[in-house]
């Protein structure tokens, strides 16, 4: 079988095969979920004629994607499970009183009930977590009911309305028993009485068929975003990286293309024109300035892309080379390394999740790219340190406080980090177990500066008390 016959992203796929990684180590390298790197690898053993790793890593040698013989290669560095004791929010009981015992009671269960559902507490090591969405089990359920009765399956971005509803970007991707694979992503809303119900997407028409996005399907790894008038901005990287391209908004029901084509292929093309119809390869996080210009993180072509509010497009933070370099100097000079966030500061700032470079970068106000968190090592550690010293995983969500604390979903660390406005980093959620939080891959500050947090593979969306 000829090497041709593979995409891109199976090509890269065998190659990390070959390089010895596991299937979710290969996730992790490449921000996808340990499921879809299985489905590219069976594709691959499907389109070779082959029925073992050792075939596919061998084939890889051969074919030139690697050089050497295959074996284990050096892995990236394994998260370090270390607790960093924060204090938690201590209680004080006042004895043989029960008027007041029962009054607190009544604030505290009137406090913590989330969407008015009933909750289910999990305790995690520096805050208490409710479950306000899923049942900790992939699947789809209980639209029209209430939240906590429902079952998402990867909730992977969250975004909250003017009215305070949340917003699920609840995505998946299965491999049918013909070796296919089948993605789709939901939007579901979550509103002021706790119930849930898709608004958008799990539909079976093309987008360019039909203008009602509930009829539309959307494949997996949508991202959402909501401006100031309560449209929703989504992107749509395809059932692989061969799917359609696209960026677009629904606002009453109905859609509405921003930037790429649902008919169009991974590239990167069309800066200084149209942005309908300019190519994208993996659009991923999607955000809106107070003017209304859409930014893209256009991930595996390594840039931040802007749809100015005249529909032109262009490039404009990063050369569209992989790698980490730039910092201090002007943003369309700097490198990225699949970019999977973008995001609007309250004070207008624009940030950016670079993902497998593990860091935070953010345009200043002078127009230069910084460094706002991370090293770069794709390990734990500097709580309580500069966050520029501090080592991250795979960040993937981004968001702000009224106070000026940045919220960030340290993914592949299994935990939420806060950067407070002196740049101290520390953690809030998450003790490095998947038990607790499972690679957590978006946050969302509600109106009351709650925060919100989507623990993607448990399957659930979780709010934070205490933290």
């Amino acid at each position: 079988m000829k090497e041709a016959a593979l995409s891109p992203r199976e090509r890269e796929v065998a190659k990390l095969v070959a390089e010895g990684l596991s299937n979710r180590e290969i996730g992790e390298r490449l921000f996808i979920a340990e499921r879809t790197a299985e489905g590219h690898l069976e594709q691959v053993r499907n389109k070779l004629g082959f029925h073992s790793r050792a075939q596919v890593a061998a084939w890889a040698v051969s074919s030139g994607l690697i050089s050497g013989t295959p074996t284990a290669a050096p892995r990236l560095p394994v998260p370090v499970a270390a607790t960093v004791a924060v204090p938690m929010p201590t209680r004080t009981g006042i004895t043989g009183r029960r008027p007041i015992a029962v009054g607190l009671a009544l604030v505290l269960a009137i406090g913590l009930g989330a969407f008015l559902a009933i909750p289910r507490f999990m305790t995690a090591s520096r805050a208490s977590m409710v479950t306000i969405a899923g049942l900790a089990s992939s699947g789809f359920s209980g639209d029209g009911g209430p939240a906590t009765a429902a079952q998402l399956d990867r909730p992977i971005s969250l975004a909250f309305d003017k009215g305070g509803n949340l917003y699920v970007a609840d995505s998946s991707q299965t491999l049918s028993t013909a070796g296919v694979l089948d993605g789709y992503t939901r939007i579901r809303r979550i509103d002021g009485t706790g119930k849930i119900q898709t608004i958008a997407g799990g539909g079976t028409l093309d987008p360019d068929a039909s203008a009602y996005a509930p009829a539309v399907h959307f494949g997996p790894e949508s991202w959402i975003t909501i401006d100031g008038s309560d449209v929703i901005y989504l992107s749509e990287s395809g059932v692989t990286s061969y799917g359609p391209q696209f960026v677009a908004a629904v606002d009453s029901g109905v859609l509405r293309l921003i930037a790429g084509s649902p008919a169009g292929r991974p590239g990167y093309s069309g800066d200084g024109g149209p942005a309908v119809g300019a190519a994208l390869d993996q659009p991923r996080g999607v955000a809106v300035d107070f003017a209304g210009n859409v930014y893209i993180a256009d991930s595996l072509n390594n840039v931040i892309r802007e749809v100015r509010r005249d529909g032109t497009i262009d490039t404009v933070v990063g050369n569209g080379q992989r790698g980490d370099s730039g910092d201090g100097g002007g943003p369309k000079s700097a490198e990225l390394f699949a970019p999977v966030v973008v995001a609007i500061a309250h004070d207008g700032s624009l940030f950016i999740a670079d993902t497998n470079n593990n860091r935070v970068r953010r345009i200043d106000h002078g127009g230069n790219i910084v460094a706002f968190a991370g090293t770069g090592r794709p390990s734990f550690g500097g709580d309580g340190g500069p966050a520029t010293a501090a080592d991250l995983n795979l960040p993937t969500g981004l968001a702000f406080d009224n106070a000026g604390n940045v919220y960030i979903a340290d993914s592949g660390n299994n935990r939420v980090r806060k950067v407070s406005p002196n740049g101290t980093i520390t953690t809030i959620a998450g003790d490095g177990t998947r038990a607790v939080l499972a690679a957590p891959s978006a946050v969302a500050i509600s109106s009351s500066g709650a925060l919100f947090i989507a623990d993607t593979d448990n399957h659930r969306v979780v709010k934070l008390f205490g933290g």
